[in-house]
């Protein structure tokens, strides 16, 4: 019985182990209470052997499971001596549901019992360090995500954001975004584009496109996301899983292509060379909202410049520097 119940103990009890119970101490606290205050119930206080009585037997495997699951090897191994000590004090005391007066028949079933603990101890454990260990992994690919992954409630509010996105967002740890509404970091323009993308997601429909952001600290971004439904194992509905990638440059660029092309097949069909150069000025303006432009011509003499187009400077500094 001491293979069972004291040699996991030692085994496991290390610092790492120590660690997790120090993190927990409250919830490892209630833990200690419940798991003494049921054994004892079951193996001391109740007396008899009745169909109640080997029901009752079983009240404490969900909480050998319980810390299994929250304390690791470790947790299992303190239930096992937890629950074997006081079993087989209140068995040897002629209490509880395995007590039938014949020594060698009490110890069979006490150690049977034990083991069935044991096994579905370390069968938990077993289950939650699968999980944990491919949890790590997926948050080892996510880190080494060059785009920006995040996980959207239902709600708007950001669940996840791996650093590539906290990058994006200019933001130093999840804890600062956690929670927020994405509609924080969106300008009005935007907010209906980024709507109707998780908006899709949420029907079940895989969705595409773009949308504008504004980062902590006051740049605005241009992103390219594509969106999924993500649910869980039962099928609920968790959120949005987003991928976007920052298109800020191929945009700019794509815009700056398609305003060249149209200004040159303005001068192509016959417009004067003032108004080609004014659509352009006001094109390259719009790209680049920070910019103020100004067009100079310089005359055919070669000594003073001529003003040609400033979408957004003053007039008077326009006609000041003309000539």
């Amino acid at each position: 019985m001491g293979v069972v119940s004291v040699a996991p103990l030692l085994l496991s009890f290390d610092r790492q182990a120590r660690g997790v119970i120090a993190q927990r101490w409250p919830e490892f606290v209630a833990w200690v209470i419940a798991t003494s205050l049921t054994t004892w119930a079951v193996f001391v206080t109740n007396a008899g052997s009745s169909e109640l009585g080997w029901s009752l037997a079983f009240l404490p495997l969900p909480l050998v499971a319980w810390a299994a699951a929250r304390f690791g090897p470790s947790g299992t191994g303190l239930a096992l001596l937890l629950v074997s000590v006081i079993a087989a004090y209140g068995t040897a005391a002629g209490q509880g549901p395995f007590f039938r007066g014949r020594p060698q028949e009490d110890v069979i079933v006490l150690w049977a019992f034990l083991a069935t603990s044991a096994v579905l101890g370390f069968f938990t454990t077993a289950l939650c360090a699968e999980r944990s260990e491919h949890e790590l992994h997926l948050r080892r690919v996510l880190a080494l995500e060059t785009e920006c992954v995040k996980l959207v409630s239902p709600e708007g509010t950001l669940l996840e954001v791996n650093p590539a996105g906290l990058a994006l967002l200019g933001a130093k740890s999840i804890e600062a975004v956690r929670g927020r509404p994405v509609g924080d970091f969106l300008a009005a323009e935007d907010l209906a584009a980024f709507t109707a993308l998780p908006g899709q997601a949420l029907r079940g429909v895989a969705s595409q496109g773009d949308f504008g952001i504004t980062t902590s600290s006051g740049d605005r971004r241009i992103l390219e996301a594509d969106c999924v439904p993500c649910r869980s194992a039962q099928g609920v509905l968790r959120g949005v899983l987003s991928i976007a990638r920052d298109v800020t440059a191929r945009r700019q660029m794509e815009a700056r292509s398609t305003a060249e092309r149209e200004v040159l097949e303005s001068m192509v069909a016959g417009a004067p060379m003032v108004d080609a150069i004014s659509q352009l000025a006001q094109s390259y303006e719009k790209l680049f909202p920070d910019m103020r432009l100004s067009v100079l011509l310089l005359d055919a003499d070669g000594q003073r410049l001529r003003h040609v187009a400033s979408p957004r400077l003053p007039l008077a500094y326009s006609r000041a520097i003309d000539g």
